[in-house]
């Protein structure tokens, strides 16, 4: 059995603005990324992804190596990647409306990640339709 508690997280994101808690914990030799819900809606969300991870596999998609069911709904337990948020709900980015704003982290991800589609020449048989991207 793999024992994950709160009180040993390396890290918390605790305001993620989906009703759920995540966490980063170290069991056996190894670093977790667990998701728990804390909220009826989270909770959904969480039966959700986890009927979406045992239907779909795809290798952009990480999938939780263990989904431990408890009365509060399923708790993911993803392997831990290191890296940075590049949306985080409260603090300096609030809001869902925060990640297009210019300044967020995450917008300049999406912004990088398109640069190349804006070169793309005018449409042949529309030589005046402009490309519309954010």
């Amino acid at each position: 059995m793999l024992d994950l508690p709160l009180a040993s997280a390396f890290t918390v994101f605790d305001a993620q603005g989906s009703g759920c808690l995540s966490y980063g914990v170290e069991a056996n030799g190894r670093r977790w990324f667990v998701k728990k819900a804390t909220t009826p809606q989270a909770r959904v969300s969480l039966i959700r992804a986890s009927r979406l991870h045992a239907a779909v596999r795809h290798p952009a998609i990480v999938r939780p190596e263990r989904i431990l069911d408890g009365s509060d709904g399923p708790t993911l337990v993803y392997p831990w990647h290191d890296g940075s948020c590049p949306h985080r709900a409260a603090g300096r980015y609030p809001g869902n409306s925060s990640r297009l704003r210019s300044c967020s982290p995450h917008k300049r991800m999406i912004d990088r990640r398109l640069r190349p589609l804006r070169t793309f020449p005018p449409h042949p048989a529309r030589p005046d339709h402009q490309w519309r991207l954010p």
